[in-house]
């Protein structure tokens, strides 16, 4: 005997309420298996964006993304990062971990300079004719980007040094990351002088490298010019300090000391206000401890 079979209608209604209800469910529960991955997973950001020139963060929020029960969990390194003091001073990618429990994660920290450089300039009065440096202009150029690239704002300005009078225009600083600073400059040009033989001639001590807050001006060398340090290795000048600095140095100090071993010897770089060297100082240890400048008379 023939069995009859029947198929029921499905209602389409019923149907789309069964896969919106699935779908909903499927969501709520991949939101709560996020969150939960969120708050015991460690997610570590893959990069971390810094501007020259400032703090580092020890707060570890800044560094990950999942939620934080208890910040002793976590350990932050920095050991590749380069910074003074905990400022990050060069610009640059860098990585970091962040430790958690047995986990540990890497991400980047991106160093970037976005600012303009520091500078101050000073007025240059220059021969007739005589060439000269942009970069002369300034006195400070503070960056985190340097070298600083000084340049003319107008070209048609490059050549005022051939005509004597006096010129103001501007002049633009930038740093390596092409951050710019526009400064207004003084020209003064004229018949006679010359800038050069101002600059070698001016004897006057401005600074030291390195620096001494106990220095007395006592130098072993006086020089009877100034010389562009670059060149300096050149000259006789030179060749005579090097003498000096390799010979016994007892005969440059006190002779109640001529007993006394000297332990450390520091050369010293002496400038005038122009940047060139007009001198060398040397600054010795005695085995008493005491600092002493040498003299040669």
């Amino acid at each position: 005997m023939d069995q009859e079979f029947y198929f029921e209608e499905t209602n389409p209604k019923k149907v789309k309420a069964v896969i919106i209800t699935i779908l909903v469910v499927g969501l709520l529960l991949c939101g709560v298996f996020l969150y939960i991955r969120n708050l015991y997973t460690l997610n570590v950001k893959k990069e971390v964006v810094f501007e020259a020139g400032t703090k580092i963060s020890y707060d570890v929020t800044d560094y990950i993304n999942n939620k934080i029960v208890d910040k002793d969990d976590y350990t932050l390194l920095f050991s590749s990062v380069t910074m003074e003091d905990d400022i990050l001073n060069k610009v640059g990618t860098y990585t970091f971990k962040v430790k958690y429990k047995n986990i540990t994660r890497s991400g980047k920290i991106k160093v970037v300079d976005t600012t303009a450089p520091v500078v101050e300039v000073q007025e240059l009065t220059v021969g007739e004719g005589e060439e000269f440096e942009t970069s002369e202009f300034i006195t400070k150029c503070e960056d985190y980007s340097l070298p600083c690239d000084v340049t003319y704002e107008k070209k048609s300005d490059e050549n005022n040094y051939k005509k004597e009078g006096s010129y103001t225009f501007k002049i633009v600083i930038r740093d390596n990351q092409n951050n710019k600073a526009t400064k207004e400059v003084n020209l003064t040009v004229k018949k006679g002088f010359n800038l050069t033989n101002t600059k070698e001639s001016d004897l006057t001590i401005d600074h030291t490298d390195p620096e001494f807050s106990d220095w007395n001006d006592k130098m072993v060398l006086k020089f009877s010019k100034g010389y562009d340090p670059n060149e300096i290795d050149d000259t006789d000048e030179y060749g005579e300090f090097l003498e000096i600095s390799g010979d016994d140095l007892h005969k440059y100090i006190d002779p109640l000391y001529e007993n006394n071993a000297i332990v450390e010897k520091q050369l010293i770089d002496v400038y005038n206000k122009y940047g060139l060297l007009i001198g060398f100082a040397i600054r010795i240890k005695l085995d008493n401890g005491l600092y002493l400048y040498l003299e040669n008379n």
